[in-house]
């Protein structure tokens, strides 16, 4: 349902992911949370500082290789950590 769905703390979609990956937070926090993205092998690709925790991040996932990816979300009190996918086939 709809509201299991609004208190999950960090929700990231489509996964797998073509060519956008969009992220949307459900967190209520005081500091901005920051947004990193890295490789498996810890190499950090993307980060952002997320102003507006309220509304969804749309990420160009596009120049990215296919394969396994960290979305890491930190915040005030905690970290959430998601692992996504980037494929280039049409699923």
């Amino acid at each position: 349902p709809v509201d299991e769905l609004n208190r999950i703390p960090v929700l990231a979609y489509p996964n797998p992911i073509n060519n956008r990956l969009y992220i949307k937070v459900n967190l209520d926090i005081l500091e901005p949370p920051i947004l990193t993205i890295l490789d498996l092998q810890g190499k950090l690709l993307f980060t952002q500082v997320i102003h507006k925790p309220s509304e969804t991040l749309n990420i160009d996932f596009s120049l990215f290789k296919d394969g396994y990816y960290l979305v890491k979300l930190f915040t005030e009190y905690s970290d959430y950590t998601l692992k996504v996918i980037k494929t280039s086939s049409n699923f």
